[in-house]
């Protein structure tokens, strides 16, 4: 039932928190708090499996970024429910908060399924349903009236017999099992030869964006760092500025270093200068740097 899952959910809240095991958004939570880990977490570790979490809170917002936008643009009164029941002043809150708190802790597993419910119950009812014994054999009285050796003779066929048809069995059995082993081990070699199993943990800058890489793997004058996930989906470097509109304002991210301006898709550290932080684009940065001024009229 969804209260047991509930109960879990905050049970390890609480015990995160006591631990001093959660994010500081997280230690004393406000709605504005709860919005800021919000944007921390998607942008951390956005999940296929969390979707239906975020679809059913923030509405359908496609991808990471949809989310990211909609979430920096929401009321944080949203969040305030959460809130008054995380301090105990409301008994019950909606499904929905219970699930977003379950993602932001990363509660396991996540979401709540009913279905899990009904089938844990029928196997409750499967496992103690009586087996059914089996019938008594009744032997003719012709069967009785033969001699004990044609009884013995009879015995011994059926058997055999039942030996035979067991040994076809496991012949086909362990038949389809070498089958199943031969592809696997067909499947494994493909692989193998395509590095399929080589870890690739790290991720290096190409210029324009960042390329996954086995952190043994050395690169002349590249560094290798280690791997984001979202970084390297999401941050790339925009090559045609003059492309960008105003809808790009505070939604993109630029860079002035030795006069030289550059624009990237999302905020963060400058990949080739790391000790240097990315700012929002203005409107005075997209009036000076990016909007084509119409050519003047000329004179009659």
């Amino acid at each position: 039932m969804f209260s047991e899952y509930k109960k879990q959910v905050i049970k390890l809240y609480e015990e995160k928190l006591e631990a001093m095991a959660l994010p500081l958004n997280l230690q004393n939570p406000t709605p504005a708090r709860l919005k800021d880990e919000c944007l921390a977490v998607i942008a951390k570790r956005f999940k296929k499996g969390d979707e239906k979490v975020l679809r059913d809170f923030f509405g359908d917002c496609v991808d990471v970024e949809g989310y990211i936008r909609y979430i920096r643009s929401m009321d944080v009164d949203r969040f305030r429910p959460l809130i008054n029941h995380l301090n105990k002043k409301t008994e019950n809150t909606d499904e929905k908060n219970i699930e977003l708190l379950a993602w932001l802790i990363d509660f396991s597993p996540r979401p709540y399924i009913f279905k899990l419910d009904t089938l844990k119950k029928e196997e409750d009812f499967i496992g103690h349903k009586e087996v059914e014994k089996p019938a008594a054999v009744e032997i003719s009285p012709e069967l009785e009236k033969e001699s004990s050796k044609e009884v013995d003779k009879k015995l011994n066929h059926i058997t055999v017999t039942k030996k035979s048809m067991n040994a076809l069995f496991w012949h086909k059995s362990w038949k389809k099992l070498a089958i199943s082993a031969i592809s696997i081990f067909i499947l494994l070699f493909s692989f193998k030869s395509l590095d399929f199993f080589k870890e690739k943990d790290c991720m290096y800058w190409d210029g324009v964006n960042y390329k996954s890489i086995s952190c043994d793997q050395k690169l002349p004058n590249i560094q290798v760092i280690a791997l984001d996930t979202f970084k390297l989906k999401h941050f790339k470097k925009i090559t045609k500025p003059d492309t960008l509109t105003e809808n790009c304002i505070r939604k993109m991210w630029y860079s002035k270093i030795d006069k030289e301006v550059e624009f990237f898709t999302i905020g963060g550290m400058h990949p080739e200068y790391p000790e240097k932080a990315l700012k929002p684009i203005s409107e005075y940065i997209f009036s000076k740097y990016i909007k084509v001024k119409a050519p003047p009229t000329p004179s009659k």
